[in-house]
């Protein structure tokens, strides 16, 4: 019973599940709007870090994924996580809201954006919580572009919009390794 109050407690507070192979779009308008466009997987830490050091009998791993498959809502229309096997979920959604309800918040555990008091706004790529321990093996890569309306006045993406793209560009974005994520941006008006 404690295992499973522990996964409950690690999934609710979020720095359990890490977001791989995907591909994430996010629309952060003036007007507080935001969309968010997520195709890909989600890495469940704890189970994966327990198979690796002692191994889960096929019945205990189907336990983890149904449970984690049925308490685990990403916070998107009530959408659940699909078990794939080896501690991995498929995912694919639409989230939409406005990023001045919930300032600092993270959207769907892979970004967060900023509302700043000084006009600007930030959105920065989610890292592991500090002090937690990411398990030997796990990666954490995908493809992220960001549109805005917004004059952009500092980045770190490795292309800009252009004629064929609106947006800008991490490829192969790298969350454990790679310098965080981070733009930001000067509110019209």
């Amino acid at each position: 019973m404690l295992r499973w109050f522990t996964i409950g407690v690690c999934i609710f507070l979020s720095g359990c599940l890490l977001p791989d192979r995907y591909e994430a779009e996010l629309t952060v308008l003036t007007d507080g709007s935001y969309t968010l466009t997520y195709d890909g997987e989600f890495i469940d830490v704890m189970t994966h870090a327990e198979m690796q050091k002692k191994g889960l009998t096929e019945k205990q791993e189907a336990e983890r994924a149904e449970f984690v498959s049925e308490n685990f809502d990403i916070g998107v229309n009530g959408e659940k996580l699909k078990y794939k096997g080896k501690a991995r979920y498929s995912a694919d959604f639409v989230d939409k809201g406005d990023y001045r309800r919930f300032n600092s918040g993270s959207i769907a555990q892979v970004m967060k954006i900023i509302d700043r008091p000084d006009g600007t706004v930030s959105v920065r790529g989610l890292k592991p919580k500090d002090g937690g321990k990411i398990p030997d093996g796990l990666t954490s890569q995908g493809d992220i572009c960001i549109i805005t309306d917004m004059e952009v006045i500092e980045h770190n993406a490795n292309s800009t919009p252009g004629w064929f793209s609106k947006c800008y560009r991490w490829k192969k974005y790298q969350l454990l390794t790679d310098p965080e994520l981070l733009i930001r941006m000067r509110k019209k008006g």
